[in-house]
């Protein structure tokens, strides 16, 4: 038996009919264990190699270094497969994030002519990606200096009461308060009175609420607000800040196209009157330049009268007291 076992022949073939006491009997109890437990490392061996990483292996005693190497290498093949998982993870959360950022660009490049219809597309895009149930756009607005507020200009399933409360101060509620500290808002616990998703099946408070500045140039544009039932998932928070850097710069770039267009039009305008106001000015210095001509032209027929009748006539001129001048 010890022979065939140091050729690798592990398995065990009772040689006495009975059960031995002195020490050929010992020695051949001790040879049944030792089989067993290497038969038991071998199928052990057997699961890990096809890929059954939580198989159970017992170790013949605390001196058993082959079990505890069998033990140590499930391990470090679980550790290894765990960290595969999670690079594969990461990787397909970085594919995810990459591939809807790209989606993003084009949208916002397809609908970068309005603010309005871009926020909506983004919202409606964003909603979809991060399976949230609301999302909104507010866009600040400070054409009165006197009257600065953020307005909700696009959005996607807000009730009609929401709507109508559309204008929030610079630092009131939390879109405020967002704008104010230019930092993201994460809530899990939302104010019961903050909003309310109406469905068919009656109306509900959703589980998470998450607030975005849309900062460019150091200046908040606006606030990007979603609301879900669930709790966001890091990687999808990462993917909404990575977002609003690519609105904020476009609300900025059509804030710019839009003043531009402004002050084109009005140049337009201004260049309209000055070109009217100088065909004015030329059709009445021509007109004046035609008075002078008839005037001149009266002054000549006079001054030949004049000559004429000094030809022909004395004449006397005196002042109004009567002294001769000529």
């Amino acid at each position: 038996l010890i022979k065939k076992l140091a050729l690798g022949n592990i398995h065990f073939e009772r040689i006495t009919d009975d059960d031995r006491s002195d020490e050929i009997g010992e020695m051949e109890r001790s040879l049944e264990t030792l089989s067993n437990g290497l038969t038991e490392a071998l199928n052990f061996a057997n699961e890990i190699g096809s890929g059954n990483l939580n198989a159970e292996f017992t170790k013949l005693s605390e001196q058993d270094k082959l079990g505890q190497t069998l033990i140590d290498m499930r391990e470090s093949l679980r550790n290894a497969a765990n960290e595969l998982a999670k690079k594969q993870e990461e990787d397909n959360l970085q594919r995810w994030s990459t591939e809807n950022n790209g989606k993003l660009t084009d949208i916002i490049r397809q609908s970068s002519d309005s603010v309005k219809k871009m926020g909506y597309e983004v919202i409606r895009f964003i909603t979809d990606q991060v399976s949230a149930c609301m999302g909104a756009m507010y866009i600040l607005k400070d054409n009165d200096p006197g009257d600065i507020y953020y307005e909700l200009t696009s959005a996607v399933a807000y009730d009609r009461k929401k709507l109508l409360n559309s204008k929030i101060k610079p630092e009131e509620g939390l879109v405020g308060r967002c704008a104010f500290e230019k930092l993201t808002i994460y809530l899990t616990d939302i104010p019961e009175d903050y909003i309310t998703v109406s469905s068919g099946l009656g109306d509900a408070n959703p589980t998470s609420l998450i607030l975005l500045p849309l900062v460019a140039n150091d200046k908040v544009l606006g606030v990007l607000e979603v609301v879900s039932f669930n709790r966001f998932k890091p990687h999808e928070i990462a993917f909404l800040e990575k977002s609003i850097e690519t609105i904020a710069s476009t609300i900025n770039s059509i804030k710019v196209n839009q003043r531009t267009s402004v002050l084109l039009r009005q140049s337009q305008e201004q260049a309209e009157i000055l070109s009217q106001q100088e065909e004015e000015m030329r059709q009445n210095i021509e007109e004046m330049h035609s008075t002078q001509e008839e005037s001149q032209k009266r002054e000549n027929d006079m001054r030949s009268l004049i000559d004429a009748i000094n030809m022909v006539s004395m004449i006397a001129l005196y002042e109004m007291d009567g002294t001769l001048i000529d």
